[in-house]
């Protein structure tokens, strides 16, 4: 019995503290704020002529402002998500409330957040499958 209880008092002190906890959450979603803006900023830039992995460009130089990364991340977003993909900088300038403020229990402090994301992902994925029926009725016709 004692040897359980010793086990169990070494196992808490390993981890670390409430306040450790807090600080990485809240340094985390400070993080998610320049993630945003650069994400941002390469979507807005974003040029067809860019060369990128799915197209070689004409151009020497990516004229995305986030450079020949910013053009790929791009050229990327906009292939698998389309337009949608603008979304995704707003999506995480909300997360960042959510991930800041959670310890571990629920309070509805962040209740406009949640519906937030979650309205945003329910439009996504109407958009996707949109563009999914659209796709199979192109298919369709031409085969």
């Amino acid at each position: 019995m004692a040897r359980s209880a010793n086990a169990k008092k070494a196992t808490e002190t390993v981890g670390l503290s409430d306040e450790a906890k807090r600080r990485l959450r809240e340094a985390g979603a400070l993080l998610l704020l320049p993630l945003a803006l650069y994400l941002l900023v390469c979507l807005a830039s974003y040029n067809d002529q860019d060369p990128s992995w799915g197209h070689v460009g004409t151009v020497e130089h990516a004229r995305n402002f986030g450079g020949a990364v910013g053009a790929n991340i791009a050229n990327l977003l906009r292939y698998i998500f389309g337009l949608v993909s603008y979304c995704f900088p707003l999506l995480l300038l909300l997360l960042m409330p959510l991930l800041a403020g959670s310890t571990g229990r629920r309070g509805c402090s962040a209740w406009w957040a949640d519906a937030s994301c979650w309205l945003l992902w329910f439009a996504g994925g109407c958009c996707i499958a949109c563009c999914w029926c659209a796709a199979c009725a192109a298919w369709t016709s031409v085969t």
